[in-house]
């Protein structure tokens, strides 16, 4: 029976213990085990470790070890509610593209019961059962084998090589036409490693079935970089959205023998990113028009010049930029993923004096917290320019349109 934890983000503890929303001492150390060897990927920590407790911090997504599966949510919703959470996670996801399938504003209720490796599978295995159903693919494929008889092209130095005792045998060269190809392969693949990850039992079944189909497919080595380089043709274009689904499956699956014998699942996404892109991609859709322009992460300002080199020195990045053309005037918007009421570090107020201090039409600069408990605002202005502002603002994340009609509220308060 597999063991199902939903936690949210830096908020919730997991206790050690033998209770079914606990970890045994056996599964926390290898959960511990299994993030230390990833601790290259996590550069912003994901773990805290103290009496008997832990705590997953700064990434969202699901990990899946042996029998265990853990799914991480960000704390959005102010009711305490995970499946409210949950929701919009997935909305965050979908429209920052993190997922290869579009979920719709109005999540379906029944697709928020099931963790993100079994919504990853459903999408998989509809869009495969559909292309299957229209037929398997299939591709010559080029073999060399010692036969009875002659077969495509006899190769005489093999054959000689080979065959100068048994001169039964014809050592040839042939090309067949198989589904034993790597793109099956790879369906395969994906197919296996998940199935064990899942506990609901319709897509258990469906994957089942899927797996059937490819019975003639010989289960061998994936090589990574040819999934990642995988070209499509006229003729295997329509696996195209299945494939990658597919490819995302397999690349976030470890097979290390020092894990055990069971494949580990994790699919994991940065919080700080996640919320800064999401931000990102809804102003967009508010801003863009014939004169508003949106630039994310934009490098093309630098806080000095080397006086030798003629140079720019310390890059400026900040997450958001908006422009007006009409109004001659700039926007720039930093998103920080932690508490708006928490103390305005010293470190992101000197980084939005240079923000709007270097970007010479800027009149404001923005610290954009989530909303958590009630609305938060603070303002400041440069004391020789009291047209230029630095100020703190807060969003609403527990559906698009409070967040839409937030930012709307944002924008115009600054333009």
């Amino acid at each position: 029976m597999n063991k199902h934890i939903c936690v949210r983000e830096a908020y919730d503890w997991i206790y050690i213990g033998n209770k079914d929303y606990q970890l045994t001492r056996y599964e926390a150390n290898g959960l511990m085990k299994y993030l230390s060897h990833r601790e290259d990927k996590f550069p912003c920590g994901i773990i805290k470790n103290e009496y008997n407790r832990l705590k997953l911090i700064n990434y969202v997504g699901i990990i899946s070890i042996e029998n265990v599966t853990i799914e991480i949510i960000p704390k959005i919703s102010l009711s305490n509610d995970k499946k409210k959470d949950k929701e919009i996670l997935l909305q965050m996801l979908s429209k920052c593209s993190k997922l290869p399938f579009d979920i719709d504003n109005s999540i379906n209720a029944n697709l928020v019961e099931y963790d993100l490796i079994e919504l990853l599978t459903k999408f998989f295995v509809q869009k495969l059962q559909r292309e299957i159903n229209k037929g398997i693919y299939r591709e010559y494929i080029s073999k060399e084998e010692n036969l009875n008889f002659i077969k495509g092209k006899l190769i005489l130095s093999s054959h000689i090589k080979r065959n100068h005792v048994n001169q039964v045998k014809a050592y040839c060269s042939y090309d067949e036409y198989s589904e034993n190809n790597f793109l099956n392969l790879v369906f395969k693949t994906a197919c296996n490693v998940i199935l064990r990850r899942i506990n609901d039992d319709e897509i258990k079944n469906n994957v089942k079935r899927v797996i059937s189909c490819f019975s003639d497919v010989d289960l061998l080595y994936l090589d990574k970089n040819k999934l990642l380089k995988y070209e499509f043709n006229r003729q295997n274009n329509r696996f195209k959205e299945a494939y990658e689904l597919a490819k995302l499956i397999v690349l976030n699956t470890s097979m290390e023998n020092s894990l055990g014998e069971d494949n580990a699942f994790s699919m994991l996404f940065e919080m700080n990113t996640l919320y800064e892109e999401y931000i990102g991609n809804v102003i967009e859709g508010i801003w863009n028009n014939s004169y508003r322009r949106t630039k994310l992460q934009d490098n093309s300002k630098y806080l000095v010049n080397n006086l030798y080199t003629g140079r720019g020195n310390f890059n400026l990045k900040p997450d958001i930029v908006l422009s007006d053309e009409k109004g001659d005037f700039e926007i720039i918007i930093d998103t920080k993923w932690k508490s708006a009421e928490s103390k305005v570090e010293s470190a992101d107020m000197y980084q939005m004096y240079a923000y709007v201090t270097r970007y010479e039409k800027a009149r404001s600069s923005i610290l954009l917290y989530p909303y958590h408990n009630e609305d938060y605002y603070r303002d400041w202005c440069l004391y020789n320019e009291l047209d230029k502002k630095i100020a703190v603002r807060v969003v609403r994340l527990e559906s698009v349109d409070n967040t839409i009609e937030d930012l709307k509220s944002i924008l115009n308060e600054f333009s």
